[in-house]
């Protein structure tokens, strides 16, 4: 079986509903989700959503499943939100782009780059700009939600 085609293990189901059950609770819906045509990270974004009181505009994108940080930034940019965003992605990649998009002194930061991303994690990234105008290193990592136990 394809990485690509791969399906997400029972505890990453269990994992994608406890962070959608935290968003709920933090009242934190995004205006539109970009998730990765990948198997897992659809199913992911099922678990997910299907712990929020609506579910927001959602496109799939092909590209995130391979495109790097810069990659990720400019579908970031070309999507069209202005508010909120959401990317359903895979690791190294989500990462990789947390750690561009912040700047390089944030606290949570450092923390990140010492823990690395946790599976089934959310970043929560503020940005003064609207999304389509965001820059690597401007953004503040506000939070880094995680599953219990991971």
């Amino acid at each position: 079986m394809r990485d690509f085609d791969r399906p997400l293990e029972p505890i990453g189901q269990d994992d994608a509903s406890a962070v959608g059950r935290d968003m709920a609770e933090r009242n934190w819906m995004p205006d539109l989700v970009l998730c990765s045509t990948a198997t897992r990270a659809q199913q992911t974004w099922d678990g997910c959503s299907a712990e929020l009181s609506s579910v927001p505009t959602t496109r799939l994108i092909e590209d995130l499943y391979s495109a790097d940080a810069s990659g990720y930034v400019q579908i970031i940019q070309a999507s069209g939100a202005t508010q909120s965003l959401m990317l359903v992605g895979h690791n190294p990649m989500i990462e990789d782009v947390t750690l561009a998009l912040v700047s390089q002194d944030d606290p949570h930061a450092e923390q990140l780059r010492r823990s690395g991303f946790p599976t089934a994690g959310l970043a929560v990234i503020d940005f003064e700009d609207d999304i389509a105008n965001i820059q690597p290193g401007t953004g503040r990592l506000v939070e880094i939600l995680k599953p219990e136990g991971r």
